[in-house]
């Protein structure tokens, strides 16, 4: 059978590294496996004549109406019959979504097992209703709803991500997971719920061996496709500090390219910060989320002081490694002086840059439910969550405000947020700025401040390949791969 992973069009640069764990499991037991955009020929291209075909779509909820509307669509344009499953965030959290017209299934919690098994079962002509993790959809339209299987223990034992499904722009750094979880109860964040669905007693931290992380990369470098790589774990240096201490000494030795990841205030000492930046980190984001030390801890229960905060900030400045921050605003319990308070925190470390994000409190976190006691939830909220596919996370209010001056100001300092920390002399002007009616303007000045970040940062990050010795060697690789691509196209044409 083959499966077709579908990603929308303008995150198809992006690398999603859930489908490549899933398409690496696929593969490595014998799957066809593909991706495509919403193109809708693309899709009938690749289904249409060929063996039974599932439509597989991982899915956050921000794209969760993109996505059903082009399933329902497409699914009336071939020839093959199909099934469309998704998985992900948003069937994971609402999971009420199986019932819509088109889907076939929905996958919760983590995937790569219970797809296999799913896949196993359809390729055997055998029903996957029972499958677990699975809630599926028999001929008759009933729904079959099973139970989750527990997480996997050993993560060495998943084959490495499939890096032919998705070409990211190669100046950019290659993703990788050290591990799985976090052992915090940040309010917004997902890890709670997600330890809640699986029935767990004490929050799931899972780390892959240093072997196995140092092997992957290894394999990308000696590859050709890696000039850095971004780790995505949600914080990187957990204790124990041995494990970072390994990670630093093998990975230097046998990779040496620089590196990017998260980290938590709290973790961050001299000697984390050292070891982090012997190992090759030129960059990291530490959330800083509040500057309300009541909020953090009361809302958000971030236990953390703001002391803590500044002082991670200035260690790892003086340890040689670049600083960005993600902050939240427009957050239950919060003012727009408290947004403020945020925006001068950051200013005390003076980060390279703050990424803020307005608050959206989804469906499965406890901010939700703070939130909805609050009274800041609107009705249509779950449909303004679904209606955002073609907007930035967090960047238009999704709660109830007390006025329509404290949504408009909320929104505003979001624009104007990045801007103030590069230029910290606009801080005494934002209550009057925030008051204004220009947000477009704010949008259109924080798009191109972004951009121009983000041009810093190639930069600064070309600068560290350079060091490593490692750019002469990478560009030779890039144009003989570059080159025997086209000799082979130029053959083509004239045979």
């Amino acid at each position: 059978m083959k499966v077709v992973f579908i990603v929308g069009k303008r995150y198809m640069p992006r690398e999603w590294l859930g489908v490549m764990y899933l398409s690496a499991i696929l593969k490595e037991n014998d799957f066809d496996v593909t991706v495509c955009p919403t193109d809708a020929e693309r899709v009938r291209e690749e289904v249409n004549g060929g063996p039974p075909a599932v439509l597989a779509y991982s899915m956050p909820t921000l794209v969760a109406a993109q996505y059903l509307q082009f399933n329902r669509e497409i699914r009336g344009k071939l020839k093959n019959r199909v099934w469309s499953v998704f998985g992900g965030p948003h069937p994971t959290y609402y999971p009420e979504m199986v019932e819509e017209e088109g889907v076939d299934a929905i996958c919760r919690g983590e995937g790569e097992d219970a797809f296999l098994e799913f896949m196993t079962l359809l390729r055997e002509g055998r029903s996957p209703v029972n499958c677990r993790n699975w809630h599926v959809k028999d001929e008759e339209g009933n729904i079959h709803r099973n139970p989750l299987r527990p997480l996997r223990e050993n993560l060495d034992d998943l084959p490495f991500p499939d890096r032919t499904l998705f070409r990211p722009p190669h100046f950019m750094p290659l993703s990788f997971m050290a591990g799985r979880g976090c052992p915090y109860g940040c309010t917004y964040c997902f890890n709670r719920a997600y330890n809640k669905l699986y029935g767990l007693k004490k929050p799931s931290l899972r780390r892959r061996s240093v072997d196995s992380v140092v092997a992957e990369l290894e394999q990308l470098k000696a590859s050709g496709q890696a000039l850095a790589f971004q780790s995505v774990d949600d914080i990187f240096c957990f204790p124990p500090i041995e494990w970072l201490e390994e990670f630093a000494e093998k990975y230097t030795a046998r990779v040496g390219l620089p590196l990017g990841g998260n980290v938590r205030a709290n973790l961050v000492n001299r000697d984390v910060a050292r070891v982090m930046k012997q190992a090759g980190f030129f960059a990291v984001a530490m959330g800083v989320e509040c500057g309300n030390e009541e909020v953090r801890k009361k809302i958000l229960k971030r236990h953390m002081s703001n002391e803590m905060i500044v002082n991670a900030g200035l260690t790892l400045r003086e340890a040689g490694i670049r600083v960005s921050t993600y902050n939240l605003l427009g957050l239950p319990g919060g003012s727009f002086e408290v947004d403020l308070e945020t925006l001068k925190l950051n200013l005390a470390f003076k980060p390279i840059h703050g990424i803020a994000f307005i608050l959206g409190a989804y469906k499965g976190t406890e901010i939700h439910d703070i939130a909805q006691a609050m009274g800041m939830l609107s009705e249509d909220f779950v449909q303004e969550m679904r209606d955002t596919s073609k907007e930035m996370y967090g960047w238009h209010p999704h709660l109830r405000f007390k006025d329509e001056r404290e949504a408009l100001r909320v929104e505003n300092l979001h624009k104007l947020f990045g801007l103030t920390i590069g230029f910290p002399f606009l801080y005494r002007f934002l209550p009057w700025l925030s008051d204004r009616r220009w947000t477009r303007f704010y949008g259109f000045l924080s798009v191109w401040y972004f951009r121009f970040i983000l041009v810093v940062q190639i930069l600064a990050l070309t600068g560290a390949i350079r060091r490593s010795g490692y750019l002469g060697k990478y560009l030779a690789s890039w144009f003989s791969r570059n080159g025997q691509t086209k000799g082979k196209i130029d053959a083509a044409e004239h045979a």
